[in-house]
């Protein structure tokens, strides 16, 4: 049997639909079924849709969250980031109640071994993190504050990505300036590497009072920034 067909069939017992009582599941939940059950086809799928003799409308939900995620993907991709990555933070962060590892799969259509790794890194990013539940399913919700998931996206780029690259320009510049110091000739390169690390070491400071300055702080910076700013010009 297929493996997301079967992942689905269980997951729809999980959520009890293969009962006639449907009291019990949420309003996520019901959304979920009336999505999978339209995607999969096996036997067992196929009795639980009869009970269901109307499709579950959702209100538009699932529209709603699949255009949010794609958008919330193009904006990970134009800082850089994982687009897949985006997606699952995007799903979590949307999602009207915690979800697991197996929800985010069938959503998103991704091999549930990829979205266990997904979810561990933004975990371990201070994205995401994993609520109490009754059971034994390990259910994650995001930071709702914008201001504070992106802070904490920077401070991890910060520390795994500027700052290597900062002793990686001074390397350089170092060694320019050996070589400029016996071939006159290098000077002019020297220059240039050196105009370049000055301002690496200009971004660096940015970043470090943008990442000690807090959500809140950081965000009431920058919108009174924008708001001295001209409106309409272009740089």
């Amino acid at each position: 049997m297929d493996t997301q067909v079967r992942r689905a069939e269980l997951k729809l017992l999980a959520l009890g639909a293969a009962s006639s009582d449907t009291s019990g599941m949420s309003a996520a939940a019901r959304s979920w079924f009336t999505l999978e059950t339209s995607r999969v086809s096996s036997p067992f799928v196929s009795d639980v849709r009869s009970l269901f003799p109307r499709p579950i409308e959702d209100g538009g939900l699932t529209e709603l969250q699949d255009r949010f995620i794609e958008a919330w993907a193009k904006m990970t991709t134009s800082f850089a980031m994982n687009r897949t990555l985006g997606r699952v933070h995007a799903l979590i962060y949307i999602a009207v109640e915690p979800v697991d590892v197996d929800t985010i799969s069938v959503r998103l259509g991704l091999p549930r071994e990829h979205c266990a790794d997904l979810v561990e890194e933004l975990v371990a990013w201070g994205l995401v993190r994993e609520v109490e539940s009754a059971d034994t399913v390990a259910r994650f919700e995001a930071e709702q504050d914008p201001w504070s998931w992106f802070l904490r996206a920077v401070r991890e780029r910060h520390g795994r990505e500027f700052q290597p690259l900062q002793r990686s320009v001074r390397e350089v510049l170092e060694h320019a300036r050996q070589l400029s110091a016996t071939q006159p000739g290098l000077r002019e390169t020297f220059a240039k590497v050196e105009r370049f690390s000055r301002f690496i070491d200009e971004v660096m400071r940015f970043i470090d009072a943008f990442v000690n300055l807090g959500a809140k702080p950081m965000a009431a910076v920058l919108k009174t920034v924008a708001k001295l700013m001209p409106r309409g010009r272009s740089f």
